[in-house]
């Protein structure tokens, strides 16, 4: 029948209405089409590295000051910090100023004047290295220092240690 008007308007809703439909389906599908072709999909891998590593943070050891003949003592607290939980050997080399290998002095600045101190693990005198259980919270670890006495020539005395950490 090429004359719609002849049909009866319920076919011819129906077939306008088909025609909507087809049209939408095929307008869906292009586009869906159109974005699958300009999508492109890729894995991104994701790592991370964590050392096993120790970091210990000094403080500075102070002594008060004493007459010439007195004697001094003083602590300070180094702060080590692990990746993880280990056990820790905390070594204190002799200074920069060192008499024999085992002799620990100040020195006063600008000049070849010394004043021999120790340094200690604990308050008994124990010396170093000293073995530690460091966990990934900040672990304190105090050092006692002794001056002993004896003759002193007035001045400012100061030295330098190499803290280590054996892990």
């Amino acid at each position: 029948i090429e004359d719609n008007s002849l049909l009866p308007n319920k076919i011819k809703c129906r077939s306008k209405f088909m025609m909507a439909i087809t049209s939408a389906f095929f307008i869906t599908a292009i586009t869906s089409q159109l974005e699958a072709a300009i999508s492109a999909d890729a894995q991104l891998t994701v790592s991370a590295t964590i050392l096993d590593t120790c970091v210990v943070t000094p403080g500075t050891l102070q002594f008060s000051e004493f007459n010439s003949s007195g004697a001094s003592s003083a602590t300070t607290e180094l702060k080590i910090t692990c990746s993880n939980d280990k056990t820790v050997t905390v070594n204190v080399n002799e200074g920069a100023n060192v008499e024999t290998s085992t002799q620990r002095r100040m020195k006063e600045t600008g000049s070849e004047k010394y004043i021999k101190y120790n340094l200690f693990s604990d308050n008994s005198s124990t010396k170093f290295p000293k073995t530690v259980q460091v966990s990934s919270a900040l672990t304190p670890v105090t050092i006692f220092g002794e001056v002993t006495a004896a003759a002193h020539t007035p001045g400012t005395y100061t030295d330098t240690v190499i803290v280590t950490l054996e892990y």
